[in-house]
């Protein structure tokens, strides 16, 4: 029978690399980015120690932190609200499903969530692009000019846009 102290050794040594990889790609990164909160420094140069008056000014002075307070907690409540109930009646109508079907349509459904960020944000962009992009040629061809927009740099179309991109992919 093994050595207790000495297996526990041994599982230390193997969590260390890990460990190393979390402190120096988190920890340390988030330290650094707390302690310079408290500065006011450019990025290059000297900084100065100003305590909490970059805390006071980003929530009594600049509306665009409250805008995108406003947009995170959308994307949240779009993703808990709308992303998780579809996903839900969605799997509980690929469970009555014969199984050819609903393994074909489970694929389907699915290939969106493998697929990279960056493929699917460019996916979406030239969806999305009011030159060469589909959505606005489909909606001209419709005979709906009006609706064909610069989806993701109008600002009351842009968040919309974004959280069906979460949503399809999510």
């Amino acid at each position: 029978m093994a050595d207790p102290s000495r297996s526990r050794l041994t599982v230390a040594w193997l969590m260390l690399p890990g460990l190393a990889v979390l402190v120096f790609s988190f920890v340390v990164p988030l330290g650094f980015s707390v302690y310079f909160s408290f500065t006011d420094w450019a990025g290059l140069g000297d900084y100065q120690h100003v305590g909490l008056a970059n805390y006071r000014t980003i929530l009594t002075d600049d509306p665009a932190f409250w805008r995108s307070v406003r947009n995170v907690l959308l994307l949240i409540a779009a993703t808990i609200f709308v992303q998780n109930p579809v996903a839900f009646a969605l799997a509980a109508v690929l469970s009555r499903l014969s199984a050819r079907l609903s393994r074909i349509l489970r694929t389907i459904y699915f290939v969106p969530a493998v697929l990279s960020l960056v493929i699917v944000a460019k996916l979406w962009v030239d969806v999305f692009n009011p030159t060469f992009g589909v959505l606005d040629k489909v909606l001209r061809a419709l005979g709906l000019d009006a609706l064909a927009v610069s989806w993701l740099s109008d600002p009351r179309t842009a968040l919309p846009a974004v959280i069906w991109i979460i949503l399809w992919q999510g």
